[in-house]
């Protein structure tokens, strides 16, 4: 399988998420998934984004935070689940005790899809709905 690369058509290019305190999220993030985000974030030129906070794993950029000039979209823990992130871990029981620990909330536990493993979804500290994958 070849590495993605920012200049392949379609390919990732990292993640940008929503957040109103940089610093609950830079500490919620790095206490769940290791994430290396910096502290002082750069002023953003896209109208509508004020603030962009890089953040890596394992020393390669993988996204940002960012702050909007209004709330990024409706959030609700009771909304129905449009688009979202699920990140790779090694263990989801062990990922959702550190979700909870670290201020999110579970918002589906663990769940198989069956051949392929399992999911669970969780509530960040920023109200984001993010998901969780493992294969066993």
């Amino acid at each position: 399988m070849s590495a993605e690369t920012p200049s392949d058509p379609y390919a990732k290019f990292g993640f940008w998420i929503p957040v109103t305190d940089p610093d609950r999220a830079r500490a919620f993030y790095t206490a769940v998934f290791d994430w290396k985000c910096k502290e002082k974030g750069s002023a953003s030129l896209l109208e509508g984004i004020k603030e962009i906070y890089a953040f890596t794993k394992g020393g390669a950029l993988y996204g940002c935070f960012f702050i909007t000039d209004k709330p990024a979209t409706p959030r609700s823990e009771d909304s129905p689940i449009g688009v979202h992130n699920v990140f790779s871990v090694k263990d989801i029981e062990e990922s959702l005790e550190l979700i909870e620990k670290n201020g999110g909330k579970i918002h589906a536990g663990k769940t198989s899809i069956g051949p392929l493993g399992f999911m669970a979804r969780f509530v960040d500290t920023e109200g984001n709905i993010m998901g969780i994958y493992a294969p066993n």
